[in-house]
C-alpha cells in the first residue's frame, strides 16, 4: 500500500480522494471529511497518542485502542456529552496518520476497508 508523503497542514483535506469509492463507501468518505474538518482536535489528539505509543518502541498498534483512549480522556476532561467518535472513521484516521506522520508509516495494522485508496494517487 502506497501512501502520499509530505503534505502541508493546508492541504490535508485535499488528500481524501473518493475516486476509489462507490455508493455507501463514498458517502462514508464524505462524512469523514466533514467530521475531520469540523473536529481537527481529534486528529491532533490521535497523533499525540500514536506518537507516544510509537515512542515506547512498539512497531505496530491498532487504531481502535487509540480511539478508546481518546474517548476515555475526553470523558474525564470535559463535560461534552455530545462528543462522538464514529468507529467507521478508524480506517480513515489510521491511514491519514500514517500518511502525514513519517514516524508512523506502517504503524497501524490495517486490512481491506473503505479507507483504502482514500489517500493514494
Amino acid at each position: 500500500m502506497k501512501f502520499k508523503k509530505e503534505y502541508s497542514e493546508q492541504t490535508i483535506f485535499d488528500l481524501l480522494s473518493t475516486k476509489h469509492q462507490k455508493g455507501d463507501e463514498k458517502v462514508l468518505a464524505d462524512k469523514f471529511r466533514v467530521y475531520h474538518e469540523k473536529n481537527p482536535e481529534v486528529y491532533s489528539q490521535l497523533r499525540t497518542l500514536a506518537l507516544k505509543m510509537r515512542g515506547t518502541g512498539r512497531h505496530k498498534y491498532g487504531i481502535a485502542g487509540l480511539f478508546e483512549v481518546l474517548r476515555w480522556h475526553r470523558a474525564l476532561e470535559t463535560s461534552d456529552e455530545d462528543f462522538k467518535l464514529n468507529n467507521s472513521y478508524r480506517a480513515f484516521y489510521a491511514r491519514l496518520l500514517m500518511t502525514q506522520e513519517p514516524g508512523l508509516e506502517g504503524f497501524f495494522s490495517v486490512r481491506k476497508s473503505v479507507g483504502d485508496g482514500a489517500f493514494e494517487d
